[in-house]
């Protein structure tokens, strides 16, 4: 996987869209600190760590604010305004990335 955070940020993205409850994530501590920051400015309930124990299977399960994108459009607002670059333009991903979390929250 190239781009991990923006693969976190889609799958949430999707799972909002697709009106589900929670998500599974592969771990890493990364994702667990942007699960920590999301959680604290609404944009989900709340995560955990699955299979903690077992290196090769850990993930993350996100709870999601809401299962319907109709009780709360302003989280789905800033899931689909995330923006990820292709291959070209990787050298600025990780830097625009976090530029978007960190001025959208």
């Amino acid at each position: 996987m190239n781009y991990p955070v923006s693969d976190m940020v889609v799958r949430i993205k999707n799972a909002y869209k697709a009106g589900k409850e929670n998500v599974n994530i592969p771990y890493s501590g990364l994702k667990e600190n942007l699960c920590e920051i999301l959680k604290k400015k609404g944009f989900i309930e709340d995560y955990s760590i699955e299979n903690a124990d077992s290196v090769p299977l850990k993930s993350i399960k996100v709870k999601l604010a809401c299962s319907s994108t109709d009780s709360c459009p302003e989280v789905l607002i800033f899931f689909i305004n995330f923006l990820a670059f292709s291959k070209p333009f990787s050298a600025s991903l990780k830097s625009y990335s976090i530029f978007i979390i960190s001025e959208a929250l």
